[in-house]
């Protein structure tokens, strides 16, 4: 079991890159050199670093480095001096480090580099300082159709959407799958029931290829497992259950692709898996990064992960599963926020919050990633996002609200709001495919299908 927290092995240097005028260098990818000489000028570096590609934009820059291949014990001992060159440009003049005790970041602000501890001081200089506000606000949309779920004790607390068919999980254990491929005329067409330990409910659902994978979480503990299902759903009306993995403990959040999945724990640990032809999980290894979670991302051999690490603050995390046996820490990034949710798309990553701001974060590098915008988000407790066609979708877990993001534009999206129309019940989570959204609420239960307003020309 690796153990890792989260700054202990990279820190970070971060400044700004400015013409001889003081205005930012255009944005896009520079090498540099980094190095630390004893003398203010002169002299042979007793530390240096070359890095092929950093991302720079709107002249801001970081670099990671690793904390083991600085020299700290001679660093605080004497005056030392911090040299950056960029490209083959001649370095400008050596500025003096100033070291206070052992430190988790190296800042440049305002031409001066410090060592320092302070999260939200560091945050700070790396951020937009602009962050976009809620654009216009829609009309209610209607209402397209409605459908109880089960009866007026079960609860829904899993959604996902495939090719029309939506695939529900409820807590008295049971998984449905509804026929809305005509979203005005739903209809449950296949049902199972999930035989799960005391306790437990799928409440995670996601669908990929033929299958889908529900995470049952159990809150009793003690001995009450929760566990991991993989259901055969290639006939719609006979879902049936092929394969499970369980632990004794509190499983949060799911992530799935076509060779892999990954299982989070409250406590802070990864849990990875190989699919093995696609749908048999085998369980490859653990990861403790000391964390509470919030959400992941799986892309490739990528993990994306944000979690809180204070009040108030998140990490945004990169793991490279290249070696599934062997996970690795190889980015991250503070946000000045509590991460509720995240998605990725293309080569951004977008990450909603609790705090009322959101950011989307550049992972075109996935060892540099770089918040590139940030803007607000209007919802209460984010419960579930989803991208589709340049379209970020947020509900909200505690109010009618729905927000919309057209991202077409990364760096610049046009941000809109809706109050859902009337569901009689409490909301809890939903999905969106082809313009409409799928929620389903409690109290009663119901899987309400919304169609979505246009937006956009």
């Amino acid at each position: 079991m690796d153990e890792m927290n989260l700054f202990s092995d990279l820190i970070y240097f971060s400044g700004e890159l400015v013409n001889n005028d003081r205005t930012p260098v255009p944005d896009g990818k520079y090498s540099m050199t980094l190095s630390i000489f004893l003398e203010p000028s002169g002299g042979k570096e007793i530390w240096s670093q070359w890095v092929e590609s950093v991302l720079v934009y709107k002249g801001k820059f970081r670099i990671p480095v690793e904390k083991k291949s600085l020299p700290f014990e001679e660093l605080q001992k004497v005056d030392a001096y911090l040299e950056l060159q960029t490209g083959k440009e001649p370095a400008p003049s050596r500025q003096k480090l100033n070291i206070h005790g052992f430190p988790d970041h190296i800042i440049l602000r305002n031409d001066m580099p410090v060592f320092g501890t302070d999260n939200a001081f560091f945050t700070e200089g790396l951020l937009p300082e602009v962050r976009l506000p809620i654009q216009e606000r829609l009309e209610t949309p209607r209402s397209e159709s409605s459908l109880q779920i089960g009866t007026d004790t079960e609860v829904p607390v899993g959604i996902d959407i495939s090719d029309g068919y939506v695939y529900v999980s409820t807590s008295l254990q049971n998984f449905h799958v509804i026929d809305a491929r005509d979203p005005s005329r739903p209809a449950i067409v296949g049902s199972v029931h999930l035989d799960l330990p005391r306790g437990a409910a799928g409440y995670h659902v996601i669908k990929s290829g033929a299958y889908a994978f529900v995470l049952c979480n159990n809150n009793l503990g003690g001995g009450n497992p929760s566990v991991l299902l993989v259901l055969d759903v290639s006939t719609s009306t006979q879902p049936f259950v092929l394969s499970n993995w369980s632990i004794d403990a509190m499983i949060h959040r799911l992530a799935v692709s076509t060779e892999h999945a990954v299982v989070s724990l409250l406590t802070g640990i990864l849990h990875f898996f190989l699919l093995e032809k696609g749908v048999y999980p085998v369980h490859a290894s653990e990861f403790t990064i000391g964390r509470g979670f919030a959400d992941t991302a799986l892309r490739g051999t990528y993990v994306y992960v944000v979690g809180t690490s204070g009040y108030l603050q998140s990490d945004f995390l990169v793991i490279d599963l290249g070696n599934i046996k062997q996970p690795t820490i190889i980015g991250s990034l503070p946000l000045p926020a509590h991460a509720s949710l995240i998605r990725v798309a293309g080569h951004y990553a977008y990450v909603a919050g609790v705090r009322n701001v959101g950011h989307t974060i550049d992972i075109s590098n996935p060892a540099q990633p770089v918040v590139v915008g940030s803007w607000d988000v209007i919802v209460s407790v984010p419960g579930s996002m989803w991208i589709e066609e340049n379209r970020l979708y947020i509900s909200d877990q505690e109010s009618d609200i729905f927000q919309i993001l057209d991202i077409s534009n990364p760096l610049q999206p046009t941000i809109y709001d809706f109050t859902l129309p009337p569901s009689g019940g409490g909301r809890a989570y939903g999905a969106v495919s082809n313009g409409f959204a799928y929620i389903i609420s409690t109290a009663p239960a119901y899987l309400q299908i919304i169609r979505l307003p246009h937006i956009g020309t």
